[in-house]
Order: structure tokens, then sequence, then C-alpha cells
């Protein structure tokens, strides 16, 4: 019997091509590849988005219809190559399509596979997560309500590590067998891992690997607390990745001495997190890396810096960043970070996040930082859990913010008298006209926006959720503010205020 074929009648609104030839094949090759980069976009946000669970992802699933008994599930990539001979051949000729390699697909990872020899000699870009199924699924858990155990782990049990894009550990032997011989060609790195002793097989196949030398952005995390000591450091790639622009560590032990990519002039991002002294590099292997880092324009530490007591580093050693534009500073005791901003200089900056953990008297603290920075040219400010009580400390800092324009700051970050008390003086904050406050209600917050109303008012006012406001204050707050919005800890914040 011969195979029915399906044929569905053009809809209405479509006019049948002439001889047979479809408009659409005389769109240009350039425009038509501008198309699909375009729509792979939301799937490849959605492989590198935490937050996104496989119920959220409906841009990867293409049902072809009851009518053809066939349902299966394909990546917007592979999509592409179904719909005719002339799309299929522009997709498989053109690597970039296939560049994010997640290795979702589950073992054997033949789909993987071929991606990677898609990709041809153009680089991609890894994605390995391997964390717990549970700690994903806890937020689902509270939203449905799903307080019993059975109710969560019946629910649990309806997914796998692969439905989530997590990598089941026992399986990582084989994906590095498929990336190693690869690694010439990569393009990113993503590592992701709750369990130490996965972490450390992953560094030690690292530390074997030949140079990366297309590689551009590199992230390693060990998202696991407590913390134990710190393995041996690492040299990913013998140290050579020439090419690496963006590093995140997290919990990651490196060899900063061979690793070279560290004080290279192409590093231009440095995120690095510690939470006890073993992950740390020595001053001098420290400092090194950042006097080589002449293009570094974005720094972030987190509790993470030279390991040996402060009193041993020397005195007068001082290292400019002359292209730094980004600081951010954090979960670091007071002492420690005041002497250590006594050795950086930041002629440049434009933004600074400095969130001290726990809550002290900072004036030593705050007179380095004002040392460091050239506080005239600060656009945007975050500091909170920063206690300022010396008067002539504070009136160095708050004066000298000539050019500030986005300010976040919370209720303990002020002298004797309150931050509305600093907010009043014009020669204070001149230009900023974008705030976000935490530890102040409704009724402060009415007051902050009426004493700028004037000649300085407010475009933007942040409000931290949980801060107690009233209808009618937000009402008003809205009436007298263009743009009020609530942020969290967790989602600190708006990207669009900076500039």
């Amino acid at each position: 019997m011969a195979q029915r074929r399906f044929i569905h009648p053009s809809p209405p609104y479509m006019t049948p091509p002439k001889n047979n030839r479809c408009p659409m094949e005389s769109i240009p090759v350039e425009i038509v590849i501008r198309i699909f980069t375009v729509a792979i976009e939301p799937a490849k946000l959605d492989k590198t988005d935490p937050d996104t669970t496989a119920e959220d992802d409906q841009s990867s699933s293409f049902d072809l219809g009851e009518e053809h008994a066939l349902s299966v599930d394909l990546e917007p990539q592979e999509v592409l190559t179904h719909v005719c001979r002339r799309w299929r051949a522009i997709a498989l000729d053109m690597p970039s399509l296939w560049k994010y390699i997640d290795f979702s697909d589950g073992p054997p990872f033949d789909r993987s596979r071929e991606w990677i020899r898609r990709t041809k000699d153009y680089p991609f870009d890894i994605i390995l997560e391997c964390t717990r199924v549970d700690d994903l699924l806890m937020d689902e858990e509270e939203e449905l309500g799903l307080e019993d155990e059975e109710e969560f782990a019946e629910y649990k049990a309806g997914f796998s590590s692969y439905d989530l894009g997590q990598v089941n550990p026992v399986d990582l032997p084989a994906i590095r067998n498929i990336i190693l011989p690869h690694v010439s060609h990569w393009g990113s790195f993503v590592f992701i891992a709750d369990d130490r002793r996965v972490m450390n097989d992953m560094l030690s196949a690292l530390s074997t690997a030949g140079e990366a030398s297309e590689l551009k952005t590199m992230l390693l995390s060990y998202d696991s607390y407590p913390v134990q000591e710190a393995p041996r450091p690492c040299t990913p790639f013998g140290g050579r990745a020439p090419k690496l622009r963006k590093l995140e560590i997290t919990l990651v032990h490196l060899d900063w001495s061979q690793s070279s990519f560290l004080h290279g002039s192409s590093l231009t991002s440095l995120k690095a997190t510690s939470q006890t002294e073993s992950f740390r590099p020595s001053f001098v292997d420290f400092t090194h890396a950042l006097q080589g880092c002449s293009n570094l324009t974005n720094l972030e530490l987190s509790n993470f810096g030279p390991n040996e007591d402060i009193s041993s580093w020397p005195s007068s050693f001082v290292i400019q960043l002359p292209s730094l534009n980004s600081l951010s500073l954090s979960n670091f005791k007071t002492s420690y970070l005041a002497r250590l901003l006594q050795h950086l200089r930041f002629p440049v900056l434009r933004t600074l996040v400095a969130r001290l953990f726990p809550l002290a008297n900072s004036d030593a603290l705050v007179a380095a930082l004002c040392d460091a920075v050239s506080l005239q040219g600060l656009i945007n400010l975050h500091i909170e859990r920063t206690r300022i009580s010396d008067r002539d400390t504070a009136g160095r800092l708050w004066t000298s913010l000539k050019s500030l324009r986005v300010l976040r700051i919370d209720q303990n970050t002020m002298v004797s008298g309150g931050f509305r008390a600093v907010w009043m003086k014009k020669e204070h904050f001149p230009c900023v006209d974008s705030l976000m406050v935490s530890g102040i209600e409704g009724i402060g917050l009415q007051g902050l926006v009426s004493v700028r109303k004037g000649s300085l008012p407010l475009r933007r006012l942040g409000i931290e959720e949980g801060s107690v406001v009233t209808r009618d204050q937000e009402r008003w707050l809205r009436q007298n503010v263009p743009e009020v919005a609530y942020f969290t800890n967790d989602r600190p914040r708006f990207s669009d205020w900076y500039t």
C-alpha cells in the first residue's frame, strides 16, 4: 500500500507562487543568515538562564501535529534544517548556528557530537551544570505550594537532569572525551558543580588540556556550602589562553603564578569569590596579575585578595589600574579591605559597589577609598553595610561625588542624623537622579523625594521589597517620580539605570 501523504490547503491569505517558485528563495543568503541568528537567540538565552526550567522553555520544543502521527523534540537550529533544501543547506553551512553545546541530549550525546562537527573550525561555547535537581526545583516547590514531601517527590520524579539542562556527573568522563580534543576551538567554557570531587576532576582534566587558543570567556564555580579547604592549585590549559577576556571563579583554586591568562593584556573582566584564605593567591602573585591586566575594565572581588596577613604586605607598593571603570567589593572585613585599597588606584572608575560584612565602623575604609578612587568621575555608587560615623570622612566622600547619577544606599550607611540629613544638603549629590534605598519606609521615602522636588528632582526611585509603604504613599511616589520600581537583594540592579 502506498504511503499516505498529508496535503494541507494553503491559507486564504497566501497566493500560490508562480512557476512553483517560492518568493522566500529570492531572499539573499546574507539576510537569511541574519534571520537564522535572530531565530535562535531566545533558545540561546534559555540555555544560559539558571532560572529557566523545562516547562518555561517552550521555544525548543516543536510538535508536528497529530495529523502527521509524529511528534519530535527539535532545537530551533534543527527546525530550520527541516523547512526546505535551501534553508537546510544554509543552516548546515553556518557554523555559528551550532555553537551552543550543553549536552542536554543525554548519553550517548549523538546530537552534541553532531553539533560540534557542524561548527567546523568555528569557536563553540560549552555549558556544563552539575548541580542537584532538588535545588533547581526548590523555588517551584514554594510557588506550587508542595509542602508535603510525597507530593514534592512525585513532582520531582517527572524531571530528569537533562530535562532541566543539567549534566549527570557520571557522564562527565564521556563528555570530557568528546570536548577535550577540540579545546583549541572553545569560545567559552562554563562549568558549575556542587560536589568538590566533581569540580576537582574537571580541573585536573583542564590542567592536562592543551592551549585554549580561541577561549574568550571562562566560568568555574563551586556552588556549595560550607566550603572545605581548597585542594592544590590548578593551571587550566597549562596557563595558555591568550585571548581570554572574561574570567569568573568561585571557590576555585588557580595557580596564579603559572596561569599567564591571569596577567595578560587581553583580560578585561575578572570576578573572583572566596570563602577561606586557602583559595587566595599570594600578595606577589595577586599584585603581579593586576599589574599585567592593563586593559582590565571590570573587577569584582568577594572576600578575595592576597592570602597573607596584612601586616606582612609592603607598605609603599601601589598598583595603577588605568582602564578599570567598574569595581565591586563585597563580604570583606573592613580592616583587610582598607589595607588592600592602600595598594590600588583607580583613576577612571565610573561604577563602584561596596558591600561589607559584617556591618562595622568603616571610617578608615572610606578614607582609603577616597584615596584610591577618583570620586569626581564616579557615576554609579552602590554602598551598603558600611557605617560611617566620622563627619569629616563622610563629608569628604559625599562632597566629592560631583558627577554621580545613580546612588544605591542603605539606612545604616550614615552619620548621626540619618541619610535624610545628608541628602538634604545641596552640595551633596548634585547630579543624582536615580536613587535606590533600603531600610526606609514610605513616609521617609516621601521625604527624600520632597527634598529634591524643586531644583534636583528624581527621575527614578527603587524601593526595597518588604518596605512598609502604604497604597496612598506608593500612589504619591508614582505621581512625583516618573519611574518607581521594587528590588530585592538577589535581584539588586536595574541594568538600564547604570550608564
